[in-house]
């Protein structure tokens, strides 16, 4: 069996007949045999990172979805190029998943959060961890100058503040950055899963 990108995390999520989530996804990181990622709305210059990319020597943190617009993304810790490259990064210095605070998640707007541009307040995000599953409801979207750091600010609340770079086209460097907002799901959406029962 060949070794495997964290790419395979995205289709295996994508493609399984039986929804993965939690720790089963990020487990099963490794262990798909072959995956197809749609890149269909992606740039070309992403579309090469992507392919030539090198492996990460670590698992991701978690798996971010957001079922309404189709994305499914590993979430590494750290924004470097590598990770960029091949999925989203936890930005540093914001909240670890699972704690209380703001969690910051970068990635490109020419790649994976492409699809943000069809995302609406209201619609579910969820973050597969470990030991469960945590619903969050986006409550904003805007767009921002880079110099606006203050969208990565601690919050009181669990947030997640998903950030990349705006417009979704612009051919360049982008001169502003879209924020995606959302709070966590009351308690009736706040799926948890034991891997005691699993």
């Amino acid at each position: 069996m060949r070794s495997l990108s964290v790419g395979a995390v995205i289709v295996a999520l994508l493609l399984s007949a039986v929804a993965l989530s939690g720790a089963t996804a990020i487990e099963h990181a490794d262990t798909v045999a072959d995956h197809v990622v749609d890149m269909s709305s992606w740039s070309a210059t992403r579309i090469a990172a992507y392919r030539n990319r090198a492996p990460l020597k670590q698992k991701p943190e978690a798996i971010l979805r957001i079922p309404s617009i189709g994305l499914v993304v590993p979430v590494f810790a750290g924004t470097s190029p590598e990770i960029l490259d091949q999925a989203a990064g936890r930005i540093e210095r914001t909240s670890p998943f699972g704690a209380s605070g703001n969690t910051g998640i970068a990635a490109h707007r020419d790649g994976f959060f492409r699809a943000l541009r069809n995302v609406k307040v209201g619609d579910v995000l969820q973050v597969d961890l470990p030991d469960a599953t945590v619903s969050y409801r986006i409550v904003s979207t805007r767009i921002v100058d880079p110099s606006e750091t203050g969208v990565l600010r601690a919050t009181t609340e669990p947030t997640i503040t998903l950030v990349t770079c705006y417009p979704f086209y612009f051919a360049g460097s982008a001169p502003q950055r879209f924020i995606v907002r959302a709070t966590r799901a009351p308690n009736a959406e706040d799926i948890r899963l034991s891997r005691a029962h699993g």
